[in-house]
C-alpha cells in the first residue's frame, strides 16, 4: 500500500552508490531498481533537513507510524548512526525506483553512463518522493522514497579508486611502429 506524497528537492549533496543507468538488485531474486544515496552535509543544511523532516513527520502522523523505525525502514537517517565512516556529518537520503530516473547535467541535458559525470563522490541535486508503505506479510512499516531525478552539479572526490585520465598516458601519435617497451 503506497500513498500520495510530496516531492523533495535535495541540493548540493554528494552521491553514494549511484545506480542511475542500470538497475540492480541488492539480493538475488529481488526486483532490480535504480537507486542512489544522497549525502547531505548537516552543516549549512538545517533548513533543508527541517523541510525533509516536516514531510517525514506528516507521513508518520497520517499513518500512525511508530517513532523509532529502524534505519532500513526509512529514507532519511543520521549518517553518524551508520556503519559507514564516510557518512558521518551527513544526513543520508536513500531513494529507489523501478523506473529509470531523469539524469541530467547542469544545463538539463540528459546524461548517459558513458559521460562519466555520475559517480560515487560527485555533487548532485535530486528529486525524491517520500511515501508510506506497509509490508502485507510482516506488517513492517516503512517511510521510503522514490527516486525521481538527479542533476549533476559538479565534480567531487571519487569514492574508491578513480579511473585514470587520458593525460596520464604518453601521446604516441599516429605511428603504429612506436612499440617501445
Amino acid at each position: 500500500m503506497a500513498t500520495e506524497s510530496k516531492q523533495l528537492k535535495i541540493k548540493n549533496a554528494m552521491l553514494s552508490f549511484p545506480n542511475l543507468f542500470t538497475p540492480k538488485a541488492i539480493e538475488e531474486g529481488q526486483t532490480k531498481k535504480f537507486s542512489c544515496v544522497f549525502m547531505l552535509p548537516k552543516e549549512g543544511n538545517e533548513k533543508a533537513y527541517e523541510a525533509i523532516m516536516n514531510v517525514y513527520n506528516e507521513i508518520a502522523t497520517e499513518y500512525k507510524v511508530k517513532k523509532d523505525l529502524p534505519n532500513d525502514n526509512k529514507f532519511i537517517v543520521d549518517g553518524d548512526t551508520t556503519e559507514r565512516e564516510e557518512y558521518a556529518g551527513h544526513w543520508i537520503i536513500k531513494a529507489k525506483n523501478k523506473n529509470r530516473p531523469t539524469v541530467i547535467d547542469r544545463s538539463r541535458t540528459p546524461l548517459a553512463e558513458e559521460d562519466g559525470l555520475i559517480y560515487g563522490g560527485c555533487i548532485a541535486n535530486g528529486i525524491v518522493e517520500p511515501y508510506y508503505y506497509k509490508h502485507a506479510a510482516s506488517g513492517k512499516q516503512f517511510i521510503i522514497a522514490s527516486l525521481k531525478g538527479v542533476q549533476w552539479v559538479g565534480k567531487g572526490t571519487p569514492f574508491g579508486d578513480s579511473p585514470v585520465t587520458p593525460n596520464e598516458f604518453d601521446d604516441l601519435g599516429d605511428d603504429e611502429d612506436n612499440s617501445e617497451l
